[in-house]
């Protein structure tokens, strides 16, 4: 497809240009510029509102900087700079996220800071932003700032705007001003620091409202997670992680109903932070047996592979790695800093590790103590069961081991299982997604060397926030129209068909599900339910568990061959009661 940017001339833009589509238009990046062209010419941004919008001063503020027009001299959309290698601002909402990524606190703390000026720069030039949301902010993998997509939708003078997602949108004001965008951005803060949207949770006096009306309601009543009448999911963190300043503005905003602009979150002192140990207080639906302890050191990661376990463990900024009773790997840099993967080689079951940080790969093998960078070129690493995988611009790749003696490893990349758009996919745990020109694609990898693309026209209007698939389960969270879903597919065993169950309108906790070699899902649900299902398409029974030990504080692996979990700095089996 060729197209001209207005004052400097023609470029072409192919399939592998693309990245993403949406109900208006199409994006391609191509040499660092991004092209947003719109599905319909006639809505293209007027270059009245192009020009207002050209004044915001801040670039991370993704603004329009030049018009497209097709051979006719008519305009069909308009460059900006490109923005790659982010995550969505929601993606940082769900703790499991924060923990697999390395996100502290203080990394949320600049973040809400950053994304404060931002917007005080859009009011500056005299734009509003109106749908502030989640999905239109874009964070870099180095956590340090945050950039302001979908500019074209402000609202400038002589152009309103009509859309809001309505879990951003102050219901107390019949317009669209500054102080409501501030309003915005007071439920982004909350949800930032705290896990969740201020107004979920529990509130037995609101119960009684349809599910439907629920949010509304109690944002049209400023009913808080403030109130002391609210309980949140245990995965949320303490009131006490927002500096004091900060905290008694969300809570004169969020729960008082007053409306004034947010002081700098790096202003305010920060009260300490208690951390207060989970007791488990089963009610006798499960039986809970602990199975390793780290003394004070969480759980990061855990691995097991005939009769060793090994677990990455995490204390402060130090981190380390425990193979059964015995510590590996010594201080290996490289264990503290980026995305690690831990796991065995298959043959001689060696512990080894994979790091990305900052573009470089890195082999570490655990037992020789020995970090060996490797020349391949990744750009998202993960798991699929035991076997580690890389994405490489077009490929997603397989890693393979040599094993030349116990303490003698080489790696290959050579195996290729999927083949994907570069900048239009991603890969998770068990699987890539790419939206290719508007449908999406999933690529499984259910054993080794074995790659399976399946069309899902079911996720096509959806923005994926979290994947992963585990056996024939795969399991997605995906946002549209203001609210979360979690989709659960199971595959037959060829992967050429699937039934779908659809848990709507969720707060998002994180995926939390493993596949047992029974053949069993056991997943827990947003609510903080255990819910255990046959992996197989077509098997209708499914059986829930409701019990004080459980809590989206823990997160669910294989230990032993069974269902358990990691909680801290222990790691449990579960099983549920006959």
């Amino acid at each position: 497809m060729k197209v001209i940017v207005k004052g400097q001339g023609e470029v072409n833009l192919t399939q592998q240009h693309f990245v993403a589509t949406g109900g208006q238009a199409s994006v391609y990046v191509r040499d660092d510029i991004a092209y947003k062209i719109y599905t319909d010419p006639k809505t293209t941004i007027p270059s009245e509102k192009f020009h207002t919008l050209a004044t915001i001063q801040d670039p991370c503020v993704i603004k329009p900087n030049r018009l497209l027009i097709d051979t006719k001299n008519k305009p069909i959309g308009y460059t900006m700079d490109a923005v790659v290698d982010t995550w969505s601002l929601c993606q940082l909402f769900t703790r499991s996220f924060r923990d697999r990524e390395r996100v502290t606190n203080d990394h949320i703390i600049e973040i809400a800071s950053k994304l404060r000026s931002h917007v005080s720069n859009v009011h500056a030039a005299g734009v509003v932003i109106v749908d502030l949301n989640e999905l239109n902010l874009l964070v870099p993998k180095s956590l340090g700032d945050v950039f302001l997509i979908d500019v074209d939708s402000y609202q400038t003078q002589g152009y309103p705007a009509t859309v809001i997602m309505p879990s951003v949108r102050d219901w107390s004001s019949k317009s669209f001003t500054p102080l409501s965008d501030w309003f915005s951005y007071g439920v982004l803060a909350f949800s930032l620091f705290i896990g969740v949207h201020p107004y979920k949770g529990t509130h037995a006096a609101s119960a009684a409202i349809d599910k439907d009306k629920r949010l509304e309601h109690r944002m049209r009543a400023n009913i808080s997670a403030f109130r002391s009448d609210v309980s949140l999911p245990k995965c949320c963190y303490a009131f006490d992680v927002i500096p004091g300043v900060f905290r008694d503005w969300l809570r004169a905003v969020l729960d008082d109903g007053k409306r004034l602009p947010p002081p700098d979150p790096k202003g305010g002192p920060i009260a300490a932070i208690i951390t207060t140990p989970t007791v488990l207080n089963s009610t006798g639906k499960l039986t809970i047996t602990q199975a390793r302890a780290f003394a004070g050191w969480e759980v990061a990661a855990y691995a097991e592979s005939g009769g060793y376990t090994l677990a990455l463990v995490r204390q402060a900024s130090e981190a380390r790695v425990q193979l059964n009773d015995l510590l590996i790997g010594g201080k290996l840099a490289e264990l503290a800093t980026g995305t690690t993967l831990i796991g065995f080689t298959p043959k001689r079951e060696l512990p080894v590790a994979l790091n990305l940080h900052q573009g470089k790969l890195t082999f570490l093998n655990l037992k020789a103590r020995t970090a060996e960078t490797l020349p391949i070129r990744a750009d998202e690493i993960a798991k699929a069961g035991e076997r580690f995988y890389l994405k490489s611009g077009t490929r997603v790749l397989e890693l393979e081991f040599s094993e030349l003696s116990n303490e003698n490893v080489i790696v290959t990349a050579s195996h290729c299982v999927a083949d994907v758009l570069a900048m239009a996919s991603r890969l998770y745990e068990g699987c890539a997604i790419q939206n290719m020109l508007g449908s999406v694609f999933v690529s499984l990898f259910p054993r080794s060397h074995a790659g399976y693309q399946v069309q899902v026209k079911d996720l096509d209007s959806y923005k994926i926030v979290d994947a992963k698939a585990d056996g024939r389960v795969l399991m997605v969270i995906g946002a549209k129209g203001g609210r979360y879903d979690r989709l659960i597919f199971r595959f037959d065993e060829e992967f050429s068909s699937y039934d779908l169950r659809t848990v709507s309108d969720i707060t998002p906790a994180g995926l939390n599900f493993v596949t047992l070699a029974s053949g069993i899902c056991v997943s827990l649900t947003e609510d903080e339910h255990l819910e255990a299902f046959s992996a197989h398409k077509g098997a209708t029974s499914i059986r829930a568990v409701e019990d004080e030990a459980l809590g989206n504080d823990m997160r669910l692996l294989k230990v032993g061959g069974a269902a358990g979990f990691a909680r801290g700095d222990k790691v449990y089996k579960v099983s549920l009661k006959q």
